[in-house]
C-alpha cells in the first residue's frame, strides 16, 4: 500500500512540474496581444505593443520607436506620446517596442538597445526577419545608426524632424536600405533643410528614399508621431511586403570567415578538419533558403561557434571557374553542405530549419565526417 502511495505521489508531482513547464511555455512562447509596460534585465523601462493574432510560428517584422533629447517623468509618458504610432504598426502587424533611454538621449547606447532587442527575441520566442527602427530628433540619429551597426538585422529606419549625418560608404554597405524622412515645414528646433540634405545623401548611395516635408510648425515630439504615423506605417508595411529582404547577392555576407574554393580539398587533410561549405549563385537573391542563412542563420552567435569547428569556404556554382568543384559536391543550389576529407558530401541542408536542429545536424555530420578513414 505504501508503495502504491508513494508511486501516486512521484506521479502527482511529475504532473505538476510538467504543467509547471507547460505554463511556462505558454507564458515565453506565445505572447498575447496588447499593450504592456515592462522593464528589461538592463533597467530600460519600455512599452511593448504586439499584434492581435501574432504566433512565433508566422513571425512578424519588429518596429524599434526612440525619443529625442529630454528625460520623460514615467513610462506612461513614451506609452503616450508613442501610442499612435505603436496603435498604427500592432494594427500592420508590427511588434512595436518603445523604450525610454536611461540617460538624456541615446548617444552611445547602441549596444543596450541591441541587448534589449536580443532580451525580447529570446524571453518571448519573437520569431523577426525584419527590424526598422524610428527616431524623433535625436532619436532619429539613433535609428539611423542601429540601422547602420546592425544592418544584418536592420533593413530600414524613419527619421521625424532629425538632424541626420549621412556617411555615404557605410550606406553603401548597408546594402538594401530604406528610409522614411518626415520633417514640418515650419520646424524651428531643427530646420527642415537637414532633412533634404540627408534624403539626397542617402539616395546619392542607393538607398530607398521617402521624403515628406508637411506644412505647418513644431518640433516636439507629440505634434511629429501622430502626424508622421500615418504615413510612415503604410511605407514600413510596403517595405517588408515587398522590398527589405530583396538580397543585393547573396554571397556578400562578412559574418563569417569564408575562406576560397582554392586548396579547399588539400586543406581538409592538411588540417583535418571537416569542410563546411556555402553554395550560391547570384540568381539566388529571392531565394528561401539563401534569404534564411543571410538574415537569420549566419549572424547567428550560436552558429558562429558551431561554424569555427569546420573549414568554412563559399562557392559560387555558377561561376565558371568553379565548375569542377561544383560538380564534385554536386552543387546545383544554394545550401550548406559538410564534406569529408574524401571529397564525399556527408550531410545537405537545402532548406530553411529551426537553429536547434541545424546545429544539432551540423554536429552529428562533422563527427561522422572526422571518423572518415
Amino acid at each position: 500500500m505504501k508503495k502504491v502511495i508513494a508511486l501516486c505521489l512521484a506521479g502527482a508531482i511529475v504532473l505538476a512540474a510538467l504543467s509547471m513547464l507547460q505554463a511556462d511555455e505558454k507564458k515565453y512562447k506565445r505572447m498575447p496581444s496588447g499593450t504592456f509596460t515592462l522593464k528589461s534585465k538592463g533597467g530600460i523601462d519600455f512599452t511593448l505593443a504586439v499584434p492581435k493574432g501574432y504566433h512565433p510560428g508566422k513571425g512578424a517584422p519588429f518596429l524599434l520607436c526612440l525619443h529625442g533629447d529630454g528625460k520623460f517623468n514615467g513610462i506612461n509618458d513614451i506609452k503616450g506620446v508613442w501610442s499612435t504610432m505603436t496603435t498604427a504598426g500592432a494594427g500592420a502587424g508590427f511588434i512595436c517596442c518603445a523604450p525610454k533611454s536611461p540617460g538624456q538621449n541615446w548617444v552611445g547606447q547602441t549596444r543596450a538597445l541591441t541587448g534589449l532587442i536580443e532580451e525580447l527575441e529570446d524571453k518571448y520566442r519573437f520569431r523577426i526577419r525584419e527590424y526598422i527602427a524610428v527616431g524623433h530628433s535625436s532619436g532619429a540619429s539613433a535609428a539611423y545608426q542601429m540601422a547602420l551597426s546592425d544592418n544584418m538585422r536592420f533593413s530600414a529606419f524613419g527619421s521625424m524632424a532629425g538632424r541626420l549625418q549621412i556617411d555615404q560608404e557605410k550606406v553603401k554597405k548597408a546594402g538594401n536600405l530604406g528610409a522614411y524622412l518626415f520633417h514640418f515645414a515650419g520646424d524651428t528646433g531643427v530646420d527642415p533643410s537637414h532633412s533634404r540634405t540627408a534624403a539626397k545623401a542617402l539616395k546619392d548611395a542607393g538607398a530607398t528614399v521617402e521624403h515628406k516635408e508637411q506644412p505647418g510648425g513644431g518640433h516636439a515630439i507629440d505634434y511629429c508621431v501622430p502626424a508622421a504615423s500615418k504615413l510612415m506605417i503604410p511605407w514600413f508595411a510596403t517595405w517588408v511586403k515587398k522590398k527589405a529582404r530583396t538580397l543585393t547577392d547573396p554571397g556578400a555576407d562578412r559574418n563569417l570567415p569564408w575562406g576560397t574554393v582554392l586548396g579547399f580539398f588539400l586543406k581538409l587533410k592538411d588540417e583535418g578538419k571537416v569542410g563546411l561549405v556555402y553554395t550560391y549563385s547570384p540568381k539566388d537573391k529571392e531565394n528561401k533558403t539563401a534569404m534564411w542563412l543571410r538574415w537569420e542563420v549566419f549572424p547567428s552567435e550560436k552558429f558562429k561557434e558551431a561554424a569555427g569547428k569546420f573549414l568554412c569556404i563559399k562557392l559560387d556554382y555558377s561561376n565558371d571557374s568553379y565548375k569542377e568543384t561544383a560538380k564534385a559536391l554536386k552543387a546545383k543550389s544554394c545550401m550548406l553542405l559538410v564534406v569529408d576529407k574524401n571529397k564525399k558530401v556527408v550531410k545537405k541542408i537545402t532548406k530553411p530549419i529551426t537553429m536547434k536542429k541545424l546545429l544539432k545536424d551540423l554536429e552529428k555530420a562533422r563527427v561522422k565526417a572526422e571518423k572518415a578513414k
